[in-house]
């Protein structure tokens, strides 16, 4: 697959702040991007995110304010749980964090989404606990398929019928007229792995959809000023959904076992150097 390049800026900013930074991006190969998707491994993964990870990252004095400060969690977990039962705090918890404008977490955690392949399952990547919960929440509360709409500031390049990810939480809306956000260009998104989150975010009103790092679209059609409902842009893509890919897949929820495994395959190279260098003295 060849991905995309694009910036970590959050579409949706809780504030109705549009995002400033602007540039040019292609699209691209987003194969060094954090794209785990906890696939036949998510319970073993909750175990060391409890164990060894949110310990370690709580450390934080960024992420420890913004974790403990989310008033918002109990209340909407309480006001929607039982239409999703598998929802837990730490996941309200990690959408209020995400969406909460004060401490900025969301620009520094795709920053590191972006770019982290190399230093996932290490302590250089200081997310593992909200990403984890980001994307477990995400996976609770996706539907089917959906049309959601992405404005930015930006220009990106690109080519019909080239394949992408974001390669990272990329936040869309359902609503095509959210023009602070920008005009240069647009995206038409077919997402069928993103969730509806507007319920859970800090702002309400938005009508976000946050797209997780592994989706897979293929560009299908580029198209000027208009496409469906989504109006006045000088450069649309039209995304539609073609599946996953998660490189990363289970790496942090196996990190661990992989320690232990080559802890006991030292020990028995140990224990064979030990009996061989005792027969070669006798």
């Amino acid at each position: 697959f060849t991905f995309c390049k694009i910036p970590f800026q959050r579409f949706l900013i809780p504030t109705g702040i549009p995002p400033l930074r602007s540039g040019t991006f292609e699209l691209s190969n987003m194969n060094q991007s954090i794209d785990d998707m906890f696939s036949n491994c998510s319970m073993e993964m909750e175990k060391q995110v409890q164990n060894l990870y949110f310990p370690r990252e709580i450390q934080n004095d960024l992420f420890r304010e913004a974790w403990n400060k989310n008033s918002c969690a109990q209340q909407k977990l309480d006001m929607l749980q039982s239409r999703y039962k598998a929802l837990t705090i730490n996941h309200t918890k990690a959408l209020c964090v995400y969406t909460g404008e004060t401490p900025n977490l969301y620009e520094p955690l795709n920053g590191a989404l972006r770019t982290g392949a190399a230093n996932y399952s290490t302590p250089y990547f200081q997310y593992h606990a909200l990403y984890f919960w980001l994307t477990s929440a995400i996976q609770i509360l996706k539907n089917s398929c959906e049309t959601v709409y992405r404005r930015t500031p930006n220009v990106y390049n690109g080519q019909k019928g080239q394949i992408m990810r974001f390669g990272y939480f990329a936040s869309t809306s359902r609503k095509p007229d959210l023009f602070d956000f920008g005009s240069e260009t647009c995206f038409h998104i077919e997402t069928c792995y993103g969730a509806y989150i507007d319920k859970y975010s800090v702002i309400e009103g938005e009508e976000e959809v946050l797209v997780p790092s592994y989706e897979v679209f293929q560009v299908i059609d580029m198209v000027s000023n208009s496409h469906g409902d989504l109006r006045d842009c000088k450069k649309i893509f039209v995304l539609k959904s073609v599946g996953n890919s998660s490189i990363l897949n289970c790496k942090a929820a196996n990190h661990n076992q992989q320690i232990r495994s080559n802890l006991k395959l030292m020990l028995v190279f140990q224990l064979l150097i030990g009996l061989l260098w005792n027969q070669s003295l006798k």
